[in-house]
């Protein structure tokens, strides 16, 4: 199984914790928070789709929400408690 190279917190170089642009697994939930704010605007649907559980059908919702430009503040915080969620299952 492979999956695409995601772009980290940056938006420029792939995630990675020596270019220091990544979300780590073990990372407080206000690190958690910081971090998801940096992310650029292009790459919030592609952090949804690869780092969450949501189902495509809210995937493509959100998808539509970020081209019109809506609910863009309730979008970021359903991306940091959904990572959040993800992550603490995890570690």
């Amino acid at each position: 199984i492979t999956t695409p190279i995601l772009e980290g917190t940056d938006g420029i170089e792939k995630m990675s914790k020596s270019y220091g642009n990544y979300i780590g697994l073990t990372d407080p939930p206000s690190e958690i928070y910081g971090r998801t704010l940096s992310i650029p605007d292009n790459l919030i649907a592609r952090y949804f789709e690869y780092t969450t559980e949501i189902s495509n059908a809210e995937l493509e919702g959100i998808k539509k929400d970020l081209a019109k430009k809506q609910r863009f503040p309730i979008i970021i915080n359903q991306l940091k408690m959904n990572l959040k969620k993800v992550y603490l299952k995890r570690s």
